[in-house]
């Protein structure tokens, strides 16, 4: 009985083996194949030529060794060609496929520059830069500015509806990148009963006016402005906040009422100035 185990396993072993020994040379082409055996003859013909006694011998090998590589410089270069077009037509597939991403990484590509800053430094510049002075200065009334229109009726305060859930949810790019709990758009958009299932909190936090704290929370990553950034200064970096898009669906859920009560309805902003 162990004799048979063990037999089994050299039988699982080998077949493993060759499964992957043939995995491996699948993926090279012929000319790839012929360019190595064209390379051991040429490094054959080397060794030969240099250790031939006769002068006819070491003729004979160099016309040989012209020959072949001859040959190998001809199929480098055919390999090349393909490698370029192969290239090309992977390159125009998938800028027809998304033209501005393409585009985006030809033109601007990602830098690989590591942040080296440390968090003293980016409170300090957070504080600079998002604090305001005079925020606790009241601001005068405009001159001029035209009186409100009159509301004669609230703002709708029911709950959300499916198909106002459903209309936002499909403006929402699958490719926009998640916030701190990893989920994209497209998981909600490919199973119906998990976006019911949101909207069900939603509407519960409608509800108590309650907003979650994973929805007041953002990741922030650090784009260049520079080709080159030198990864100490924070002038060089753009801030991008990555909410979750449970928070961000909510608020433009309540966002998209408030413009139609106060621009739509109401006319309270004028938006073709």
């Amino acid at each position: 009985m162990k004799d048979d185990l063990i037999m089994t396993k050299k039988v699982i072993f080998d077949r493993r083996t060759n499964k992957s020994n043939k995995s491996k040379t699948k993926g090279s082409s012929r000319r790839t194949r012929e360019c190595v055996s064209l390379v051991i003859q040429k490094n054959s013909l080397i060794g030969s030529i240099e250790s031939a006694s006769c002068k006819d011998d070491r003729d004979s090998f160099s016309e040989v060794l012209t020959l072949v590589q001859t040959k190998l410089r001809k199929l480098r270069r055919a390999e090349k060609k393909l490698k370029n077009k192969c290239s090309f037509t992977k390159s125009a597939r998938n800028f027809y496929s998304n033209p501005y991403k393409t585009g985006k990484e030809i033109l601007n590509p990602s830098s690989t520059t590591r942040l080296t800053f440390d968090k003293e430094a980016l409170d300090a510049s957070r504080q600079k830069t998002l604090s305001d002075q005079l925020a606790s200065i009241p601001l005068d009334s405009l001159e001029g500015l035209p009186p409100p229109p009159k509301i004669t009726s609230s703002l709708s305060g029911g709950p959300f509806t499916w198909p106002e859930f459903q209309a936002l949810l499909k403006t929402r790019r699958n490719s926009s990148a998640p916030g701190l709990n990893s989920i994209p758009y497209k998981v909600y958009k490919c199973c119906e009963l998990l976006a019911r299932y949101l909207l069900n909190i939603l509407r519960c936090v409608l509800n108590t006016q309650d907003i979650p704290v994973q929805w007041r929370c953002d990741k922030i990553i650090f784009i260049p402005k520079v080709p080159n950034p030198s990864g100490t200064d924070l002038k060089e970096y753009r801030e991008l906040a990555l909410g979750n898009v449970e928070g961000k669906l909510f608020f433009s859920l309540v966002s998209n009422r408030l413009t139609r009560h106060i621009v739509d309805k109401y006319k309270c902003v004028n938006t073709s100035v």
